[in-house]
């Protein structure tokens, strides 16, 4: 195992810039996974909260020898849907109740919850300012997003309460009005208007501004594959690559390799939602700093599950 505190340093920094990275991948995979779909609509209830937990585990093989890495995130939004107009565009109100964060490195193992009180000592609790927080969005019955708002007082309400700087100062560019816009407006397709049964498939595309990697495409083909009562079973497939020219907005370069992706989302029509979405994502990241490039090999696992509403 190597000991130069160059590459601990670099490390610890990427580290720092994927949990990041993984906060905002969470707070905003909500829409973007509301955004797949068939023949089906989104059938939102004012005055209704549907509850998600979204989970991410991280799988990634360290450079040099240094052994691996185990990022385990979870974050339960909810939203609280406000109005609904006759064309069935839903307003809504998505708030952080929960997040809670372990990372298993060789150099140990830290976590945080954010339903300890008791602070851990950890960089990590940093991420307990994000309870409570969120913003607002319009989605129509298609999962389209319309319009947001809220995300300069998600920033002030996140300086205010004492971020760690550092960490305040990526969620400062990760919640940009327009990274989120087309992280939340382009993470996923809108529900096709024509008719699809089982077999049919589709393609999507999607340019996402990302100020860790630079803009990428994001590019999904789907499938039915199966329709059992209320119940649609939809499995994709898909690819993530650097935009040619992407230029990162950070002290150490960053490239993300071509990256395969396979998911199922569970569809239930008599409720109208999402019960279940996973995906697997076998992407490879390689930083340079100071001359010294290391690469990462990683398997991310992301997971949508309805835990409360749509009764």
């Amino acid at each position: 195992m190597t000991t130069d505190p160059n590459h601990r340093r670099t490390l610890r920094y990427a580290a720092g810039r994927l949990t990041a990275l993984i906060s905002v991948w969470l707070l905003s995979s909500g829409a973007a996974f509301a955004a797949q779909g068939t023949e089906l609509r989104w059938k939102f209830e004012a005055g209704t909260d549907l509850v998600y937990r979204m989970s991410m585990k991280n799988e990634a093989e360290l450079p040099q020898g240094m052994g691996s890495a185990t990022t385990n995130m979870e974050m339960t939004q909810r939203w609280s849907i406000l109005e609904v107009n006759g064309d069935g565009d839903a307003t809504m109100r998505v708030t952080i109740d929960r997040v809670r964060l372990s990372m298993v490195t060789p150099m140990g193992t830290v976590s945080v919850d954010s339903t300890d009180e008791a602070s851990t000592g950890s960089p990590l609790d940093a991420l307990k300012v994000l309870v409570g927080t969120g913003f607002t969005q319009v989605l129509d019955a298609r999962g389209e997003l319309l319009e947001m708002s809220g995300l300069d007082e998600l920033r002030e309400t996140l300086g205010a309460r004492g971020a760690d700087p550092a960490l305040a100062a990526i969620l400062d560019q990760t919640l940009s009005e327009e990274v989120m816009r087309n992280q939340l407006g382009q993470g996923g397709i809108a529900l096709p208007d024509e008719t699809i049964g089982v077999g049919s498939t589709w393609d999507s595309t999607a340019t996402i501004a990302n100020p860790v990697s630079g803009a990428m495409t994001v590019a999904m083909a789907f499938e039915v594959e199966s329709v059992d009562g209320d119940l649609v079973v939809i499995g994709s497939t898909g690819t993530v690559s650097l935009e040619p020219g992407a230029t990162p907005q950070l002290p150490i370069a960053v490239e993300i390799g071509d990256s395969a992706m396979v998911g199922t989302t569970t569809f239930d029509t008599g409720r109208g939602l999402i019960t279940v979405n996973q995906s697997t994502m076998n992407i490879q990241m390689s930083m340079t700093m100071g001359g010294q490039t290391n690469v990462i090999e990683s398997a991310v696992t992301m997971t949508m599950e309805l835990v409360e509403g749509g009764e």
